[in-house]
């Protein structure tokens, strides 16, 4: 896929995770805890598509510096599929299935898209890589959910 489908796709990625926490800091409101960390991540995720967007306005800008880069499709699709599943479903969960489900989310970004831009040799896109990974969602989820569940 060009770097113009790519930051397409990582833009709509990026939006539906920001809706995923988004949707579930409203529905935890009665834990000021639990909603504070869904409300945390939601920011990240809107950081996250800016970043997306101003790489994406250099690509329209300067393609040339982005000819080589071809990223495979299939990774994307396979988390948007995720996402699209996750919303559809998530009220029915408790915040314990909540935070898994944010587990296997963040990993699934970071094993998805993250890997790939890692594997290009694109400077633009590691850059990018590096800022999108700079906070450890997964970490950060994985602790709460220690804290509040004790597993």
């Amino acid at each position: 896929m060009n770097i113009t489908g790519a930051l397409l796709k990582m833009e709509e990625i990026e939006r539906k995770a920001s809706r995923f926490y988004k949707l579930n800091h409203a529905r935890f409101l009665h834990d000021p805890e639990a909603a504070g960390i869904f409300l945390e991540m939601q920011v990240e995720e809107n950081r996250h598509v800016g970043l997306v967007l101003e790489l994406r306005k250099m690509a329209e800008q300067a393609p040339e510096l982005f000819a080589r880069v071809d990223l495979p499709e299939k990774g994307f699709v396979k988390i948007l599929a995720v996402l699209e599943m996750e919303l559809s479903s998530m009220e029915q969960l408790s915040l314990e299935e909540t935070l898994n489900v944010a587990v296997n989310l963040e990993c699934s970004l970071s094993e998805g898209y993250l890997a790939s831009l890692q594997a290009e040799s694109n400077p633009f896109l590691s850059d990018l890589c590096k800022a999108l990974g700079d906070m450890d969602h997964t970490e950060a989820i994985i602790a709460f959910k220690r804290k509040r569940t004790g597993g």
